[in-house]
């Protein structure tokens, strides 16, 4: 968990977006634009955490959250 932390501590602050986008970790929020400055949703950081990790398939029943 510490090197997600870490990761997204370099995204935030050392501007390492075009990092992010290169790896295929973030998109953005247009082809060519980030928001550096935007909050990011539970979901938004779901996926981030999800496509660091390699996008692992998820194994877990997730049946009992209604979000």
């Amino acid at each position: 968990m510490r090197n997600y932390l870490v990761s997204l501590v370099m995204i935030a602050f050392l501007g390492t977006g075009a990092w992010a986008q290169e790896n295929k970790v973030v998109d953005g929020v247009a082809a060519d634009k980030f928001a550096p400055n935007d909050n990011v949703t539970r979901e938004q950081l779901a996926t981030i955490l999800w496509r660091y990790s390699g996008k692992p398939e998820a194994k877990a029943d997730l049946s009992d959250f209604a979000d």
